[in-house]
């Protein structure tokens, strides 16, 4: 159960960002038209949000390559999820949601995650 909920919360707000990351890069535009609340956030330390494809694609190949390293029980792979889950609570409103619950699983369940050399 607790590797599902990883996978769900990986796919719909990693592959999102990935998915919209990719358009915002290939078109110049986000998908639904207007940009989320994320944008004020963006522009409040001075970013342009609409010239930010470039760090949807990074996190959301970052949540895939978390997730990956979850589901192989790699050593390294709960501390990277933790950053990627905690680098993603700026996306208002959804995006921080699914980052906090995410975070919140991997702290609640860390020992059902630990590297399989440690049993």
């Amino acid at each position: 159960m607790l590797r599902l909920g990883l996978v769900l919360l990986t796919v719909s707000t990693g592959g999102f960002m990935l998915v919209d990351g990719s358009r915002n890069l290939l078109t110049g535009t986000y998908f639904g038209g207007t940009l989320g609340p994320w944008s004020l956030l963006v522009r409040g330390v001075g970013l342009d949000p609409q010239h930010f494809g470039i760090v949807f694609v990074a996190l959301g190949l970052a949540w895939f390559g978390g997730l990956a390293g979850l589901l192989l029980r790699a050593r390294w792979a709960v501390p990277t999820a933790l950053v990627v889950g905690l680098a993603t609570l700026w996306y208002v409103p959804v995006g921080t949601l699914f980052a906090l619950l995410f975070v919140v699983l991997l702290v609640w369940r860390r020992r059902d995650l630990r590297p399989a050399w440690q049993g």
